[in-house]
């Protein structure tokens, strides 16, 4: 947690770093994703949900999609969490551990 503060830049290889070193404690907020039916981007707000990583490239975390360019990486903290706020064209993504 300390690394991901001191960070001055988050990259896609700081948000893999950071979810492999908290991979016990590591929660996931979806907030917007892809709709297929709509052909946009739409709201979803999901709650905080335990995540999984993956050994995919694209989906690290079981639900967050990474584009190969265009993602947006951004420090997320509230009074509860702290962690990354991921967005891209697909949709976005919080990851994040307790405090």
């Amino acid at each position: 947690m300390d690394k991901l503060l001191k960070t001055k830049k988050i990259t896609k290889a700081t948000f893999k770093a950071f979810a492999k070193r908290n991979a016990g404690r590591l929660y996931v907020q979806h907030l917007s994703s892809f709709n297929g039916m709509e052909d946009m981007v739409t709201d979803v707000k999901s709650g905080w949900k335990r995540a999984k990583l993956t050994d995919d490239k694209t989906w690290p975390v079981e639900g967050v999609f990474l584009a190969y360019n265009g993602n947006i990486f951004e420090l997320y903290e509230d009074a509860a969490f702290i962690g990354v706020y991921v967005y891209n064209a697909a949709g976005s993504d919080i990851i994040a551990v307790q405090k």
